[in-house]
């Protein structure tokens, strides 16, 4: 979602779990286990606790850039089901 800048609210998550357990379901051998705490990034979600509007947003995207690239071996993965759902909910 970040690579194509797709416009994230909380209300597409439960589509984008729909389409991950689908592919889950179909493709049981891929996994994207939860990485050990030094290996997560710098940022953590109590880094956004407190803070307002545009400071917010751009905490947010730094940290979600964080966890990007702290999963970068997983990006193929991910790829495939991020595609499944724009494919799906966002053309």
């Amino acid at each position: 979602m970040l690579e194509k800048e797709i416009e994230w609210k909380y209300a597409k998550t439960s589509r984008l779990s729909h389409v991950l357990d689908q592919y889950k379901s179909s493709h049981p051998e891929i996994l994207i286990p939860a990485l050990p705490v030094q290996e997560r990034g710098c940022l953590t979600v109590m880094d956004l606790i407190g803070l307002k509007e545009k400071k917010l947003e751009s905490m947010l995207l730094k940290w979600a850039n964080d966890v990007y690239r702290s999963y970068d071996r997983y990006h193929s993965s991910a790829k495939i089901v991020g595609d499944l759902y724009i494919d799906e909910y966002e053309r």
